[in-house]
């Protein structure tokens, strides 16, 4: 196959456009604990992160504690303490990410049902308007949006009462079993994320 100057000069002008496109497409992995793709949490910098995907970002600011870069059109976003403004700790991805973990969980088609058949057991809590199944030892957790308010007793972020984690285990499953996830975090194996 020959190329002529024009033909080369398209592909030249291309290749940038084809991989931006393809950046947390369909192919896209989370590796649970480490990062997604070839974006590592121990690696990264806020300052690569916009060298990689550019200025095009939401900057958050959470209570003065967290900033966030969010890339609406990649579905992603990245996490840094106000403290430690260059180091991120977590990515999170939202409902608009195409790609799925590297255990196959895909956040577009699956449920809190295939989460639990795929994962195990997770630990529950609520925070605020979000419901979480954590796998701390794993370095993941997905978000869940509340349908109802559950029982009272539940309200206790911290509880080593193994009935009361029962409850919760055996509440969440069963009332939220259906629904989609919302968002998957990804951060360092057991550290507060």
């Amino acid at each position: 196959m020959r190329l002529n100057l024009n033909s080369l000069c398209l592909l030249i002008f291309l290749i940038p456009f084809i991989s931006c496109c393809n950046r947390f497409g369909y192919n896209s992995v989370i590796h649970e604990g480490i990062g997604v793709d070839n974006y590592s949490i121990q690696n990264l910098k806020t300052v690569s992160i916009k060298n990689k995907l550019g200025q095009n970002y939401v900057l958050i600011n959470h209570l003065d504690y967290s900033g966030e870069l969010l890339y609406k059109k990649y579905g992603v976003s990245f996490y840094y303490l106000v403290s430690k403004p260059t180091e991120i700790f977590s990515i999170a991805l939202n409902s608009n990410y195409k790609g799925k973990t590297s255990k196959g969980f895909v956040i577009q088609k699956m449920t809190v049902n295939d989460l639990v058949r795929i994962y195990g057991k997770p630990r529950w809590n609520r925070l605020k308007d979000a419901i979480y199944a954590h796998y701390d030892s794993l370095g993941v957790y997905f978000q869940i949006n509340p349908i109802e308010a559950e029982p009272a007793e539940f309200n206790s972020y911290y509880t080593n009462d193994s009935a009361i984690l029962k409850k919760m285990d055996s509440y969440y499953r069963r009332v939220y079993k259906n629904e989609k996830i919302s968002e998957i975090s990804v951060g360092l194996p057991k550290s507060d994320f």
